[in-house]
Parts: C-alpha cells; structure tokens; sequence
C-alpha cells in the first residue's frame, strides 16, 4: 500500500483537489494542473474554478492545441513559449486565435536566450501584458527594458 505521500489522484480527484485548493486560498492562477494532453480534464476544472487557468504544457505554443483548448473551452490563458515557435508568422497565428477567443497571453521564453530584450520587444509589439521569466537577479536588463519602454510610451 502506498503512503499518503505516494497515492496517486484519478483525474476527479485531482480536478477536486485543486478545485478545493483554489477556493481555500483565493488563488489567482493554476498553471498546467492536469496531464498535458488532458483536455476534457482541463474543460471540467475550467468550469469549477474561477481564476485563470492556464495550460502551458497543454498547448505547448501549437496552434492545433490552442484550437482544441479553445473548442473544449479548456483554459482561460497559455503561455506562449517563444523558444519553441518556428517563426513569427506561427506566433501571430497563435497571438491572433487567442485573441479572438478571449484567451489571455503569458509570453516566456528560454532562460538562455541570446538577445535578453527580445521577449521584452516581442511583448509590446504583439501587445503582451504579461512576461514570464527567471530570477530577478538574473533580469535586472529585461525590467530595466521594460521601464525604459514604459517612459517612452507615456504622453508627453
């Protein structure tokens, strides 16, 4: 017999855990709490909660995923994986899909990432209001950016 520390949740179990979870400490979000490709799950727990629900692994910046998230009204927001997106034309497409169906835009990208700003840029451009990133330590040029775009932006 496995300890409680080992038991494994079917999916209504897990869908109620987390359900109970979100309601006893008011979360905001819940990012990817189901098995990646569990798109039914996703939809009965969208139901169930009341804060984002966000599927990174689920859609894993694939516009057939986001089309079937957005059928099976799955989640609420994804994140936007710029390292795994072939070209900007597929990241317009994914930008543009989740725009017409309401579904809010997380933009992250690889901690490794060559140009540190880029996201930053990639983020205004496409109208982005939420990057995901490391450290603070390690971003201080990614804040600094945005503050720097943020001054330019303000009417003068």
């Amino acid at each position: 017999s496995k300890s409680e520390k080992e038991k494994s949740l079917s999916r209504n179990e897990q869908i109620d855990f987390i359900a109970n979870l979100v309601s006893r400490y008011k979360l905001l979000y819940i990012e990817d709490p189901l098995q990646k490709n569990d798109f039914r799950g996703y939809s009965v727990l969208r139901k169930k909660v009341s804060c984002l629900v966000i599927g990174s692994s689920l859609v894993s910046s694939k516009k057939e995923n986001l089309a079937l998230a957005v059928k099976n009204k799955c989640i609420s927001a994804f994140v936007l994986k710029l390292n795994e997106l072939g070209s900007l034309i597929e990241a317009k497409e994914l930008i543009e899909l989740a725009n017409k169906n309401s579904i809010r835009i997380i933009a992250e990208t690889c901690q490794y990432e060559a140009s540190n700003n880029f996201i930053v840029h990639f983020s205004v451009a496409f109208n982005i209001p939420v990057i995901k990133y490391g450290i603070y330590k390690k971003d201080n040029e990614k804040i600094a950016e945005i503050l720097r775009i943020e001054s330019l932006m303000k009417p003068k």
